[in-house]
């Protein structure tokens, strides 16, 4: 991409973080039609993924410059997907000083850290509870088929 097709980007997406986190965010804003750009702070994903045609930058999402570069006040929505909550309220903080109207959809460990970021604006927020109730449900799961292997278990 670019530097002129940055420019030309509105309406778009911005993901923070391309692991497999930001990998899934990206896949969903594509199914909804949406355009996107990533900024990612490793610059070997970076090199990989721009080489097979995504639209992706190395850098710091906490760096103004970095946010206005991925068209921050030109955006309808910030996906931030880093796993480190003090990361994740600079980059907030900061591209909601840029465009307040931005809808935010951030990662964060710790409750006091979700509820900072919907103190903050953050439209919705992915905690650890998402991570506790996932795997709740698979143990329930294979509890439950341990179970029907044999009933003589004492899972109940």
């Amino acid at each position: 991409m670019t530097a002129g097709d940055l420019q030309k980007l509105r309406h778009h997406a911005i993901v923070a973080g391309y692991g497999l986190p930001g990998r899934e965010a990206v896949a969903a804003i594509k199914q909804g039609g949406m355009p996107y750009f990533i900024i990612e702070y490793n610059h070997e994903t970076t090199d990989r993924c721009a080489a097979s045609g995504i639209f992706i930058m190395t850098g710091d999402a906490r760096e103004t410059q970095v946010l206005l570069t991925a068209g921050v006040e030109r955006a309808s929505m910030l996906v931030v997907t880093i796993p480190d909550d003090l990361v994740v309220l600079d980059i907030v903080s900061r591209a909601l000083q840029i465009n307040p109207k931005l809808q935010v959809i951030a990662r964060c460990m710790y409750t006091s850290t979700g509820l900072e970021l919907s103190r903050r604006g953050v439209t919705a927020i992915v905690a650890e509870q998402v991570v506790a109730r996932e795997f709740s449900s698979i143990l329930k799961h294979q509890f439950s088929a341990m179970e029907e292997r044999d009933p003589k278990l004492p899972i109940s």
